[in-house]
């Protein structure tokens, strides 16, 4: 069975300025369109025009090469990428033209054995139109990022192709592909200019370093932008944050605040990973060998991933943090809670099937259903004395809990 990769393409309204540009017909009809959102009410107050592009366009698709940016860009992606399944997810502006081209290049591509998605409810996307610039902002490009990552489950086997719609996402769409590692194309050329062929241009993958720590400090405050902040001048005094993400948020004025755009993709990549802390100063910060610290971290994401594993197995997302910590003393399974004692405040896991043998001497606050603070105080690896090292663990807990902890490996959740 072949791989799926899924092409999310952005659909403007080229197809119908390419027909009427050549065929000279449907200006006026056109030109009654153009400026119309997507709603039940125009498409049904519209409807003999829209009728009349529904009739025409299908059959101009058929006879004219390129007439249309968006088939003839998912063709030449296809025709790059080769071997997959190929799924063609289908986002449109909330305009009725881009709503009917993409009813309209669905249509042609399922004609041709593609499988394509375009669903009204969910693809059509709100607040993406030029009318209304900040309600383009606020909620059309935080509804596109959003749109996005949901169909692409963060990124996994997809590809933007940004060739149609508007051209104000291509920065956004930009950093998404940065963030995620999605392969993004744009189909360049002007068919009306240029006889010769189109060439399809991959945006280069680069580096990007994020502060992720910033997150951290502000998390409370991500989740309450994300609602929408009347007074932001006010709550930033009253929390005393300070200017280090200004590029997440959008204001009026220094009022009605909201998470931006980019905001959206920092902090849904943000909440992909758990933060792991050790000891300033402690063993784990001390570990210089490489193979050492890969064996290391390795235990440390299978513990991350473990904990949460146990917490929804259990049904503890509405738990307190000491409801889960009796949960896991209760755990029979001896991994995240090795050699326990009555009383403990700390937990050893015992990392199942690595070779060499770990163990991790660890603990965690845990605060409206998300694990928090984890913090790995010590650990072994391969030949410990098993007779002594849980003893060592107790003491080297007892007078280094209340040390102070630095940020270590950020783990990534599994999906």
């Amino acid at each position: 069975m072949t791989e799926i990769m899924t092409i999310i393409t952005t659909v403007g309204s080229s197809l119908f300025t390419n027909f009427i540009d050549e065929k000279k017909k449907l200006k006026n009809e056109h030109d009654e369109l153009a400026d119309l959102l997507y709603c039940k009410s125009n498409v049904s107050n519209y409807g003999e025009e829209i009728e009349l592009f529904r009739e025409r366009l299908p059959k101009y698709i058929r006879e004219t090469e390129n007439a249309c940016a968006e088939i003839s860009s998912i063709k030449k992606i296809i025709e790059k990428i080769k071997d997959k399944t190929f799924h063609i997810h289908l986002l449109a502006s909330e305009t009725i033209l881009s709503w009917l081209s993409a009813a309209i290049i669905k249509e042609k591509l399922e004609e041709e054995g593609y499988i394509v998605h375009f669903e009204e409810k969910e693809d059509i996307i709100d607040g993406l139109q030029v009318k209304d610039a900040k309600r383009f902002e606020k909620e059309g490009l935080v509804n596109f990022v959003e749109r996005v990552l949901q169909i692409s489950n963060y990124g996994y086997n997809t590809v933007l192709n940004i060739t149609g719609g508007y051209k104000a996402l291509i920065p956004y769409a930009t950093l998404l592909s940065q963030f995620y590692q999605m392969p993004m194309f744009y189909l360049f050329g002007d068919r009306f200019i240029s006889k010769e062929e189109y060439t399809l241009i991959e945006f280069p993958q680069s580096p990007i370093t994020i502060n992720w720590g910033m997150f951290e400090k502000y998390e409370s405050v991500l989740k309450d932008l994300k609602k929408g902040i009347k007074d932001w001048d006010m709550y930033k005094r009253e929390h005393n944050i300070e200017d280090d993400f200004s590029a997440c948020i959008s204001t009026t004025d220094g009022k009605d605040a909201f998470l931006n755009a980019i905001g959206e993709m920092f902090y849904q990549k943000y909440q992909q990973f758990h933060m792991v802390y050790v000891l300033q100063n402690g063993p784990l910060s001390k570990v210089s060998r490489i193979k050492e610290r890969q064996i290391l971290n390795k235990g440390i994401e299978n513990l991350v991933n473990r904990l949460n594993q146990f917490i929804q197995n259990n049904g503890l997302e509405n738990a307190t943090k000491e409801e889960l910590f009796r949960k896991i003393n209760e755990d029979e399974k001896d991994i995240l809670n090795h050699a326990r004692r009555q009383g403990d405040d700390f937990f050893i896991c015992k990392c199942p099937r690595t070779k060499p043998e770990v163990r991790l001497l660890y603990t965690f606050d845990y605060v409206n259903g998300e694990l928090k603070k984890l913090v790995i105080y010590d650990y072994r690896i391969g030949n410990f004395e098993h007779d002594d090292y849980i003893d060592e663990f107790r003491t080297f807990y007892r007078n280094n809990k209340d040390g102070k902890v630095i940020p270590y490996l950020q783990v990534k959740m599994n999906q």
